[in-house]
C-alpha cells in the first residue's frame, strides 16, 4: 500500500496519449461507437438518474447539450465532474500499458500465426464434417 501511495502521478495528457494508443482509442475515434459505449455504460449505473439520462440519450428523447436543460441530470453531471479530480491516474496509467501490451501481443501472434493456423483450422473443419 505503501508503494500505492508514492507512485509518480501521470499527467492527464500521458493518460490520454495512452488512451488513444489503446484498443479504446480506437473506438473512441468513431463516434457514433463511442455514444454507444457512453449510453450503455450510463444505462449501467448504480445511479439512477444517471440511468435515465442514458436511456434518454439512446432513445434520442434529449441530445447532450438538453442534459443541461434538466436540473437533476445537471447535478448529475457536476457531481460526476466533481469525482474525476478523484481519478487515480497511475492505476489508469498502469491498466492502460497493460492493454496496449496485451493489444501488441495479440497483434504479434496474428501475424506470426496467420499462415499456419488457418490451414489446420480449414482441415480440422473437414474433419468433423466427416463426422456426421
Amino acid at each position: 500500500m505503501a508503494d500505492d501511495q508514492h507512485r509518480e502521478q501521470p499527467s492527464i495528457e500521458d493518460v490520454l496519449e495512452k488512451i488513444d494508443q489503446s484498443p479504446i482509442g480506437e473506438m473512441l475515434r468513431d463516434e457514433q461507437a463511442m455514444e454507444r459505449m457512453i449510453f450503455d455504460l450510463m444505462i449501467r449505473s448504480d445511479d439512477s438518474v444517471v440511468r435515465e439520462m442514458g436511456t434518454e440519450l439512446r432513445e434520442g428523447n434529449i441530445t447532450m447539450r438538453g442534459l443541461a436543460d434538466v436540473p437533476a441530470y445537471r447535478s448529475a453531471m457536476e457531481t460526476g465532474l466533481n469525482r474525476v479530480g478523484e481519478l487515480d491516474l497511475a492505476s489508469m496509467s498502469e491498466q492502460l500499458d497493460e492493454l496496449i501490451a496485451e493489444q501488441q501481443e495479440s497483434e504479434a501472434r496474428q501475424e506470426e500465426g496467420q499462415g499456419d493456423e488457418e490451414p489446420d483450422e480449414l482441415w480440422q473443419g473437414f474433419g468433423r464434417l466427416g463426422d456426421r
